[in-house]
């Protein structure tokens, strides 16, 4: 993700002239825009962080761009602002177009929900776990040596913890079933490779940090 950001930024910065910079500016928040009609979050917030990095938008000509490309600015910067942990995205996800159009999400918020699930419990009440102990089939096999060990099995257990938390699978589950509904939705099937972009944008890019 920084990587196709950082790559995007030092294209803006090695163009030749602020004319062209601008046309590449209004160039490439269209294609934010094209990226939100296809529900490609995730390339488009490649673009928007790329566009937000310091030595970007300091730029003069950002100041420069059209008035149609400002209006897209506000909308993307509307949908995907922080304020009550990205509501207007996430309350985009959860009404999707009909027919369900594919959808790449971006991809960070979904990385960093998923260590929220699995570091904080503090929103769980321990009184709504099921505190059902796993026992995998392959574990079953030899049951008198499991009886023979199970005082000790038990100690292992309190240290280790040997329960499954139900209560934060399901979160776990309806999330990564709602990326499986994403992922067979209409739209990207058919898309290939284009295997000379992608070797034009592995060149290094000079902007880092």
């Amino acid at each position: 993700f920084n990587k196709s950001s950082y790559w995007i930024a030092s294209e803006i910065i090695l163009t030749n002239t602020s004319t062209n910079r601008v046309k590449m500016l209004d160039h490439l928040i269209a294609v934010m825009s094209e990226l939100l009609q296809l529900n490609n979050f995730s390339s488009m917030m490649q673009i928007w962080t790329a566009l937000n990095l310091s030595c970007i938008s300091r730029l003069p000509s950002y100041k420069k761009i059209s008035a149609k490309s400002s209006n897209i600015l506000t909308q993307i910067s509307f949908l995907m602002s922080t304020t009550a942990n990205y509501s207007h995205y996430r309350s985009l996800l959860a009404n999707p177009p009909t027919p369900p159009s594919s959808v790449i999400p971006f991809q960070p918020l979904l990385l960093s929900d998923l260590t929220i699930i699995e570091e904080n419990n503090s929103f769980i009440n321990p009184s709504s776990i099921n505190k059902k102990e796993f026992k995998p089939s392959f574990l079953d096999e030899d049951k008198d040596k499991e009886k023979e060990k199970k005082e000790e099995k038990k100690e292992e257990e309190k240290e280790e913890g040997g329960y499954v938390n139900w209560v934060k699978m399901v979160m776990v589950g309806k999330l990564m079933g709602n990326v499986e509904k994403w992922r067979k939705g209409k739209g990207y099937e058919e898309w290939t490779e284009d295997e000379a972009l992608v070797k034009y944008m592995r060149v290094e890019a000079i902007v880092l940090e």
